[in-house]
């Protein structure tokens, strides 16, 4: 199984990123070329192992929050709030946003777009799991964890990846420091690979001590305010079936294809997405940029038909997107968010 999921891993160079040269990806994100429901199937499997793997060291509490960092996140933390439906765990699902929203935020120091918002769940979780990608160097879950835990009162942390970057002197502080804040916690990953940053131990944990006191918001104000969890946007939109082809999606609204999908086994999506990446001649073989910010990497092999969806919030991303396509003679068609039901 790990050979077979080392084949979905991609390693590239970061552009304009002072912070960090080199990123990895996945064939399940849809961030380099298309996807399909069969790898998110996939995928949703091998979260199913590590949540299995988990239950057997701990079990579940009542009301777990399931938590993905936009973008890399979103797919990896909407599989496992599926797999969590599907075993009958009472859970919530929540992404942070780099928009605009109620909530915490924090920063995820090495990214070419570091602030974040984590919106506010619906009710009191008793306990956290953060679902990514990659654990990178621990630093962002290490500093959002010391955040939320006093803030929530929860005491206990699951934390699942693809992928574990760290070094080892890294894990061995990460554990140290929230035992030291008497949280406890579980890390599961599929498969460790080598460090892609340096061990700048002390530089990582260094703004740890002020973390717990940042926040003084009352609970009951914490509770009602709107939720903006991926997850329930778009609920009145009806289902758009029988479509073929490639489905292009913008941004964070990438969580919209695990429905889209689900319904549609013929169409594959990718990700026209914030990261910037390379070419490389290797897995990066042609770009095109959207208002200096979005990417799609080696559209020359996207399928056609080709339909492209975002959210209101990059309304014009996709109106861009679409005219560029169509200079390059690609069959773009329109396809209605409205009639689109992605409550998942």
């Amino acid at each position: 199984m790990i050979n077979k999921f080392s084949k979905t891993i991609y390693k590239l160079q970061r552009e304009n990123n002072p912070y960090r040269q080199v990123a990895i990806t996945f064939s399940y994100l849809g961030k380099l070329g298309l996807t399909n429901y069969w790898n998110l199937q996939e995928c949703k499997n091998h979260l199913q192992n590590l949540l299995l793997q988990s239950l057997k060291q701990s079990s579940i509490t009542e009301f777990p929050l399931i938590i993905g960092l936009t973008e890399s996140g979103i797919i990896p933390s909407a599989l496992m709030y599926e797999n969590a439906k599907e075993k009958r765990i009472n859970a919530q699902w929540l992404c942070s946003t780099r928009r605009v929203a109620h909530g915490i935020d924090f920063s995820e120091s090495h990214s070419h777009a570091p602030k974040h918002i984590l919106p506010f769940p619906e009710y009191q979780p008793t306990e956290f799991w953060f679902v990514e990608d990659e654990i990178t160097t621990g630093r962002t879950l290490l500093n959002l964890t010391l955040r939320l835990c006093p803030l929530l009162n929860v005491k206990y942390v699951r934390f699942f990846a693809l992928a574990d970057t760290r070094h080892l002197r890294q894990m061995t502080q990460f554990k140290s420091i929230l035992t030291s804040f008497n949280i406890q916690f579980s890390t599961h990953s599929l498969i460790r690979l080598a460090p892609t940053e340096p061990d700048n131990t002390n530089d990582l944990f260094q703004t740890r001590t002020n973390q717990t006191n940042e926040i003084n918001i009352n609970k009951e104000h914490f509770f009602n305010q709107k939720n903006t969890s991926k997850h329930q946007e778009f609920h009145d939109y009806k289902i758009f079936k029988e479509l073929k082809g490639s489905l292009l999606i913008i941004g964070e609204a990438i969580h919209m294809a695990i429905k889209i999908i689900k319904i549609n086994p013929l169409l594959s999506f990718q990700n026209i997405t914030l990261s910037p990446w390379q070419i490389d001649g290797k897995s990066v073989l042609s770009k095109l940029e959207f208002s200096r910010k979005y990417y799609l990497y080696n559209y020359h092999q996207i399928k056609s038909p080709i339909y492209i969806l975002s959210d209101l919030e990059d309304k014009d991303i996709e109106l861009e997107a679409e005219d560029i396509l169509l200079q390059k003679g690609l069959n773009v068609k329109s396809i209605k968010s409205n009639t689109i039901n992605t409550n998942i």
